[in-house]
């Protein structure tokens, strides 16, 4: 168990496309080499492993700066940040496809280079890098299921395609055996 609540209260920092994430002091904490491909921000009532506000990824449609949403709580990305825990929840109100969870993945591990980059020409130092991903509650259940489904339809598929119909009047087919 993750012991974060089911659902959160997160203030967007960074749209959907952009570049710049600031501190809540205003200043800029970090500008992306790339577009940020989610929304991008913080959960005020929760603190991260840094000391600062838990870091939060939206997904669906694109937000504005400044903007408060509430969105169900399907992943945590396990980032380490100069050397203190500084985890990512993933929110949001459709569970999260593989295409998104690659996509969210591939940003941070690009995104742990560029900060490890940055780091080493300001002189600082403290381990950066991606950990990885953690599914909570549900949602892991949710993921599970659609995984046996694509399982399932590919087995069907080559089952037809390669054994072909005297196999499907003889009822012999492992799709048929399972459902």
């Amino acid at each position: 168990d993750s012991g974060l609540p089911a659902r959160v209260r997160v203030t967007i920092e960074v749209p959907r496309g952009g570049f710049v994430k600031r501190r809540a002091d205003g200043g800029v904490d970090y500008v992306s080499p790339v577009p940020c491909p989610f929304d991008y921000g913080c959960v005020p009532s929760l603190i991260g492993g840094d000391g600062d506000p838990l870091d939060a990824i939206v997904l669906g449609p694109r937000r504005v700066f400044g903007e408060t949403v509430e969105v169900a709580v399907r992943a945590v990305v396990r980032f380490l940040d100069a050397g203190e825990t500084d985890d990512k929840v993933v929110c949001s109100d459709e569970p999260v496809s593989s295409t998104d969870r690659t996509r969210i993945l591939l940003f941070f591990g690009m995104y742990a280079q560029a900060k490890r980059w940055t780091r080493r020409l300001r002189g600082k130092t403290g381990e950066t890098r991606l950990l990885g991903w953690e599914w909570v509650g549900a949602a892991l259940l949710y993921f599970l299921v659609a995984v046996l489904a694509v399982v399932l339809s590919v087995a069907a598929f080559l089952e037809d395609r390669l054994l072909g119909p005297q196999f499907l009047a003889q009822g012999r087919l492992a799709s048929q055996r399972i459902l």
